[in-house]
């Protein structure tokens, strides 16, 4: 996560050198360097290269690239590096993170949210977008390289977008760098300064800690924000970058490595540079200003950070996932679903992905809380025996980042929930075959959407609201901070079914490596590669053969979830390539505005507010101004545990016939 300030102290240090050259059979320049790549460090590179090459009359929430941009980008600057003779031997992602790296987490999720209410006080009404379908044009090799673009006051308006890693890795699975692309049970800069062992290996990152591992004499860094491409005299295509060799910058410094430096920088963040090394120099003890043996310690433990000894490395892999991390094989996880599974000895806590959404009000991804309370409650499939109860979210209330306890349900309250689900996907599947849509999952989740806000009693949002979110049409020039929170709503939706399925799929895949493995011992044909595969798994034989038959159907329909890009596209995407006529999306609208009216009539709608702004005074419900209560604490609606109103037999509806609308089981009371 990087050592704020290291870099920039130590870029004089660094050389700028040669990495390969496109002329085919040049002995002039180096080429066939090796390069291992720092898989987050390359996505946000992306983004940022994107984002600093938008068309200048774009808004900042059209400016920023879509997730499909994204994935291509990154595929073609690989292709690029390939070009000037190197080869992509690695790309490694986080999978895991340690507990002493939570506390920096959560400090960046709190920045997000310092950068979100600085949008919203800078722009109160909305953001300015265009009403005619902008050219889409892709972000080119070239972009990705040129580091000579800065971001301009209004391109670091908002946060990052949530999911960025997922889309670039969604985008590296279908092209010819799945292979070599790995989600690690670990952080991607252990994975990767590990890799480099091997000598004459040149890393790519845009994170400092790679500076501090023994890498060996031999082993390069380079940053990728420092990329360049030159011509030569003899008319010969270049690539440049300040390379660094931790060694000998350590050597030119007089110290035996790097890592009492970064420490002393890490400490004093306004110290300079040869204040650092002279402090470096010195007895760790000595300079204490408290305790000596509290330094110590606090050294030690920064120290062993960045152990890459083999045993070590070992031992972070034992304990670690449970799955395959080639995201060629089908069933890999998400950096944050990898992180929760990989908890040992049972899951835990999970960060959420930070959405832009309105921080004055309730936490976008409540729209789809009950969906992930279900995915986790399907991990207490493993292996019933543990004392799994509940995971912890971290996720944005009001200006704080906090940690929200979930109870998981039970086994038969999850295989409840996974029928009803099921139910309800396999009825919209039949109403949505009169439409064009080659997707139930947009229409699906916009339906998930509105009936929350029915359910809750919070003002329903108009029609040309809905319009404007799902098919990215609007009837002004401007994007008002409702549209951009039910957006964002629409996200949590969609992503939560992504890790349901990510969740049941390495469910499944665990379950079914156990039985094959049972299979062979019985046989007597178990090999060294299936043992260690087999004793890596949390299953027992038991439980693996005993797994919910609903689970298996309802991972079954979850397949046919795009990728990330397509399944989450942008607004400008929306405009251009429209997933449904005008028409055909107005009428899908009437029937669930319609559907869900039907629903609630003569039923308790309390004192709705007028304003459509999510915020109403109801005798219901209640939503949150600033999304924080007197206690610090948003109120919260309570939900049934299935979320689908049921008569006494069992079906939905009325007189015990179930509903042909599926619109009628959004779980209105």
């Amino acid at each position: 996560m990087g050592v704020p300030h290291l870099t920039k102290q130590l870029h004089a240090f660094a050389e700028f050198a040669p990495l390969g050259c496109k002329s085919e059979g040049c002995k002039e320049h180096p080429s066939g360097k090796k390069i291992i790549i720092d898989g987050p460090s390359l996505a946000y590179h992306i983004y940022h290269c994107g984002l600093a090459h938008s068309p200048s009359d774009l808004g900042p929430i059209d400016a920023i690239p879509s997730y499909d941009k994204l994935g291509k980008a990154t595929v073609a600057f690989l292709d690029e590096l390939q070009s000037y003779g190197t080869t992509v031997e690695h790309i490694f992602f986080d999978g895991a993170i340690s507990k002493d790296r939570e506390e920096i987490r959560i400090l960046r999720l709190e920045a997000c949210v310092k950068q979100l209410s600085f949008a919203h006080g800078t722009y109160l009404s909305g953001f300015e977008v265009s009403k005619e379908t902008a050219t889409i044009a892709p972000i080119t090799a070239a972009e990705t390289i040129d580091s000579t673009r800065t971001l301009t006051p209004s391109r670091k308006a908002l946060p990052a977008p949530a999911f960025i890693v997922p889309a670039v890795l969604d985008a590296l699975r279908v092209s010819g760098y799945a292979s070599v692309t790995s989600v690690v049970p670990g952080e991607a800069d252990l994975f990767c300064a590990r890799a480099a062992f091997d000598p004459d290996r040149t890393i790519f990152t845009n994170d400092s800690d790679l500076l501090l591992y023994d890498l060996g004499a031999s082993v390069e860094v380079v940053f990728l924000n420092g990329l360049e491409i030159k011509s030569s005299p003899s008319n010969c295509v270049i690539l440049y970058a300040h390379v660094s060799q931790p060694s000998k910058i350590a050597s030119r410094l007089g110290l035996r490595g790097l890592r009492r430096l970064a420490f002393e920088i890490r400490e004093d963040k306004s110290i300079n540079l040869r204040s650092a090394v002279m402090r470096a120099k010195q007895s760790v003890a000595t300079l204490a200003r408290g305790s000596p043996s509290t330094r110590r310690n606090a050294f030690k433990e920064f120290e062993n950070e960045y152990d890459t000894s083999l045993s070590g490395f070992e031992a972070i892999t034992r304990a670690g996932m449970t799955f395959g991390t080639d995201v060629s094989q089908g069933s890999f996880l998400d950096p944050r679903v990898s992180e929760l599974v990989s908890q040992s000895p049972y899951p835990s806590s999970i960060f959420l992905p930070f959405l832009t959404d309105d921080r004055t009000r309730i936490s976008a991804w409540d729209v789809s809380r009950e969906l992930r309370y279900f995915a986790y409650s399907c991990l207490l499939f493993k292996n019933s025996d543990t004392s799994l109860e509940q995971v912890s979210e971290y996720l944005r209330r009001g200006s704080r980042i906090v940690e929200d306890d979930v109870r998981l349900l039970s086994c038969e309250e999850t295989v409840e929930y996974a029928t009803t689900l099921v139910e309800r996907l396999e009825r919209f599947k039949v109403f949505l075959a009169d439409f064009s849509t080659q997707s139930i999952w947009r229409p699906y989740a916009l339906c998930e959407v509105f009936g929350w806000y029915h359910d809750s009693g919070r003002k329903l949002p108009s029609k040309d609201t809905l319009t404007t979110v799902f098919s990215g049409t609007t009837k002004s020039e401007q994007l008002s901070w409702n549209e951009v929170h039910i957006s964002a709503q629409l996200q949590a939706v969609l992503y939560s079914l992504r890790m349901l399925h990510q969740i049941l799929s390495h469910l499944i895949g665990d379950a079914e490596e156990m039985i094959k493995a049972d299979r062979m011992v019985r046989k007597g044909t178990l090999t060294e590669h299936a043992i260690r595969r087999a004793s890596r798994l949390e299953f027992s034989y038991e439980h693996a053969k005993q797994l919910p038959y609903e689970l298996l159907v309802l991972d079954e329909l979850l397949r046919t979830l795009p990728l990330l890009g397509e399944l989450i596209p942008s607004r400008l995407e929306l405009t251009a390539t429209p997933a449904m006529p005008a028409a055909e999306v107005e009428h899908l609208l009437d029937v669930l505005i319609s559907s869900v009216q039907e629903d609630s009539d003569g039923g308790e709608q309390g004192n709705i507010a007028s304003k459509e702004d999510g915020r109403v005074e109801t005798t219901t419900a209640t939503d949150d101004l600033d999304g924080e209560s007197s206690e610090g604490k948003e109120p919260c609606v309570e939900t049934d545990v299935i979320g689908v109103s049921k008569s006494e037999d069992g079906h939905d509806g009325q007189n015990g016939q179930a509903s042909n609308n599926p619109f009628s089981i959004l779980g209105s009371e």
